[in-house]
């Protein structure tokens, strides 16, 4: 191969099957590097209707604010122990939670009982969160942030699954969670796909909280929680430039994020 050229070729014949002349390798890259564009057509579908052209959700076009997309941090102990100090007074107070969407929800699909419930933060906890995080987050993410919500302290419960999901397309870019308390038989990990499409779990104890690009990396708990509760704070931003994607006509014609 050269620098500029291009090779076609098709993987299968005019009756749908293999072309057995289209088996290829790649050998090893001895010295220097290469970069390639892989591109694949096709003249029609078997499923109907067809997939999309894009297979790609919105979220994907976000653009990517930092190297790896997600980074461990500890909240400032003076906060943290106003957080903490509310929840041990209103845990038994707490109100069962729906979330639309079936993004939390129970393993066993005939429970009863809620699988998450709420801890609503006053108004004057909620900016201390927005303040205190801003200037850490701007600087992780080398970008001016506008505040957008502070959930309030979420507690799943046994057997509670937060499934694999993106955050809100025009709020939720660059977040942060979090963890509060937890009473837990087994380690409960948090799933997140890193800017390249690798998948790692991470691990939360109270006090610590990770970074994360919210709206585009891939994230969830969705191995089933072992144990009583785990409490945790999503709160959120957005760049002061970013504007969210949107389709630009029927044919799925992508405008590319601001």
């Amino acid at each position: 191969p050269q620098r500029g050229t291009a090779l076609v070729w098709c993987n299968l014949l005019a009756d749908g099957s293999v072309n057995p002349h289209s088996q290829r390798e790649a050998k090893a890259v001895l010295q220097g590097g290469k970069t390639l564009l892989t591109f694949h057509l096709r003249t029609h579908s078997k499923q109907n209707p067809p997939p999309a052209r894009y297979p790609r959700e919105l979220n994907e076009f976000i653009p990517n604010y930092t190297r790896t997309g997600f980074e461990k941090h500890q909240l400032a102990p003076t906060l943290f122990a106003s957080i903490a100090q509310l929840y041990a007074l209103q845990v038994s107070t707490r109100s069962d939670e729906f979330v639309e969407g079936g993004f939390i929800h129970h393993a066993d699909p005939d429970a009863s009982t809620r699988s998450s419930s709420l801890i609503d933060l006053s108004t004057e906890l909620r900016q201390a969160i927005h303040a205190a995080l801003k200037p850490l987050l701007e600087t992780w993410c080398g970008q001016p942030l506008e505040p957008t919500y502070v959930y309030g302290i979420r507690s799943y419960h046994h057997n509670a699954v937060l499934k694999m999901h993106r955050d809100r397309l025009d709020t939720h870019i660059i977040s942060a969670i979090i963890n509060v308390a937890q009473q837990v038989n087994q380690d409960w990990p948090l799933c997140i796909e890193d800017n390249g499409y690798r998948r790692h779990q991470l691990l939360l104890q109270p006090g610590d909280m990770v970074f994360y690009e919210g709206g585009r990396l891939l994230h969830g708990r969705p191995q089933p929680l072992d144990g009583q509760d785990y409490a945790n704070i999503f709160c959120h931003f957005k760049p002061v430039r970013y504007a969210p994607c949107r389709w630009r006509d029927p044919n799925h014609a992508q405008v590319a994020c601001n």
